[in-house]
């Protein structure tokens, strides 16, 4: 169903432990042909990751394999502070939201991103920026999270919208009360409409996350059949579909689970599309 990754985290990464050496392994066995690393740089200083991964890249680069980086929308107060302050890893864990709303920021810079040489970003929201925990209140926080990434000229990927990094979860550790995890259709359709309108004007891609909503045992079957048919919706109103692992410390085979939800909503391996690639 699927013969590329664009949205791998290897041992550069500050949450993964995979060697390139063990990825391109396994998309070898897995008949992935095209995919790239994306590790995370959160806060300016974390560039210092994004140039190990260029250094991994470099020594095992081959045709189809790509340098990618994975982007999080912070509040641009919040942004200012850390980079203000040295842009420490405690200061990015103890910062908590900011009022009023002021704008969103991404970490890297075009140049920096240049400099490593970067073919493509894969960008997300993981937390909520401004939004007391209300349902009501993040849903406006991730729609215009979701809005600043399509529109922004850095992003070529809109990383797992609607993922949530919250405990929402019931007694038996499935995700399927607030925000959105008990029905999806509690986001209106005019959210999806506009989300779906900046990425295509922006020529930017929408990431189906295979480990996030497919391969998992989190959410709940009904939620993981709405999330498809999302994703099919967004296709059908001419969005672009990327296909992303989201690996951090196995790469399990989940060829199986895609093809079977994937297949649900009608879609078939020519679907599914590459990003644009910056040409250095």
């Amino acid at each position: 169903m699927y013969k590329s990754d664009w949205h791998i985290h290897s041992e550069a990464s500050y949450d993964a432990d995979l060697s390139i050496p063990f990825i391109l392994e396994r998309a070898e066995k897995y008949g992935i042909t095209e995919l790239g690393i994306s590790d995370h740089v959160n806060i300016p200083n974390w560039i210092t990751h994004l140039k190990k991964s260029q250094e991994l890249f470099l020594k095992y680069k081959k045709p189809g394999f790509h340098l990618g980086v994975e982007l999080t929308t912070q509040s641009k107060p919040k942004f200012d502070y850390i980079k203000a302050h040295g842009g420490s890893e405690e200061l990015w864990k103890t910062c908590g939201p900011f009022e009023p709303f002021k704008g969103y920021e991404l970490a890297l810079t075009e140049e920096e991103l240049r400099e490593c040489g970067v073919e493509y970003v894969v960008a997300g929201a993981h937390w909520p920026c401004y939004a007391q925990y209300t349902r009501e209140d993040l849903i406006k926080d991730y729609s215009l999270q979701n809005i600043y990434l399509a529109s922004d000229k850095r992003v070529d990927i809109v990383a797992h919208p609607w993922w949530f990094d919250g405990k929402w979860a019931n007694e038996k550790g499935v995700f399927d009360t607030l925000p959105w995890f008990d029905d999806f259709g509690v986001i209106p359709m005019s959210v999806h409409d506009e989300f779906a309108a900046a990425m295509i004007e922006n020529d930017v891609c929408m990431e189906w996350n295979i480990l996030s909503f497919i391969a998992t045992d989190e959410y709940t079957e009904k939620f993981k059949k709405q999330y498809a048919e999302y994703v099919r919706m967004m296709f059908e109103k001419g969005v672009k579909i990327t296909i992303g692992s989201d690996v951090h410390h196995d790469y399990p085979d989940m060829r199986e689970e895609v093809e079977k939800l994937a297949s649900y909503v009608g879609f078939k391996a020519e679907d599914f599309s590459k990003p644009k690639f910056r040409v250095y």
